[in-house]
């Protein structure tokens, strides 16, 4: 008797991280897929903390 067998592929999660070197801070998100939509995301999530949402500018 033969038996088959269906494999069914989920996805990998992406994970994406951004660290402050000066506060020993790690921020981070994760999503479906990489690419410029979900790194503009992780920056803002960045971005809309202090002390950077004061700043007048962050290199």
């Amino acid at each position: 008797m033969r038996v088959n067998h269906t494999y069914g592929r989920g996805g990998a999660l992406a994970y994406l991280a951004a660290y402050d070197v000066p506060r020993a801070r790690l921020f981070g998100r994760t999503g479906p897929r990489t690419g410029i939509d979900p790194f503009m995301n992780l920056v803002a999530q960045v971005m809309s903390r202090e002390p950077y949402a004061s700043a007048k500018r962050v290199f």
